[in-house]
């Protein structure tokens, strides 16, 4: 049995660390970080946080393809592949890869494994998990964390079409599965 952290929108690596405390994470986790940010990416590499990390600069997704990433101003709301997310912080967009979370966790773990993952990855959390969720990759999740983007308006209707509502009924079927969830913030 592997302990695996999936740490999907790493950003600056503040989740990461909070993570590394609470569970200990020593040598025997394989961590991975994924940030599509470029910029915040290579600052994050430098910091070199823990020795045992996988940095990977893509975007989590439901494929593998070449998205784009919509930038924030620094020090203002997270960037995201949805535009209208970030509101008035839009700083530009750039090309990004995508990695497609479900194929990944199939390819390269076993349900034998114990996998806390975390995901802060912008509005597609919504497509992911749902994808994750039919092919039962979120299966192999022990304990999932994700911070769902509808909270910051009761009545919106994100640009991914997701609201309060959605976001509910969403987490009431990954609890059906077993899995440990907790709202991340």
């Amino acid at each position: 049995m592997k302990k695996i952290f999936l740490d999907c929108g790493t950003h600056m690596g503040e989740g990461l660390n909070k993570f590394a405390e609470a569970y200990n994470m020593d040598k025997n986790w394989e961590i991975y970080s994924f940030e599509p940010n470029t910029y915040l990416w290579k600052d994050h590499v430098e910091q070199n946080i823990h020795d045992n990390i996988h940095y990977i600069n893509k975007a989590i997704f439901t494929n593998s393809n070449i998205i784009t990433f919509n930038i924030a101003y620094p020090n203002t709301d997270a960037s995201s592949i949805y535009k209208k997310h970030i509101g008035d912080n839009y700083y530009g967009s750039i090309d990004v890869e995508c990695l497609d979370l479900s194929a990944f966790v199939l390819e390269n773990f076993s349900k034998d494994d114990f996998i806390v993952a975390k995901l802060d990855i912008e509005g597609a959390e919504y497509a992911v998990l749902r994808k994750m969720i039919t092919d039962s990759s979120l299966e192999y999740i022990n304990e999932l964390f994700v911070e769902f983007h509808s909270h910051k308006d009761e009545h919106a209707i994100l640009e991914n079409g997701e609201s309060k509502d959605s976001t509910f009924k969403l987490i009431e079927e990954i609890k059906a599965l077993g899995i440990k969830f907790t709202h991340w913030i």
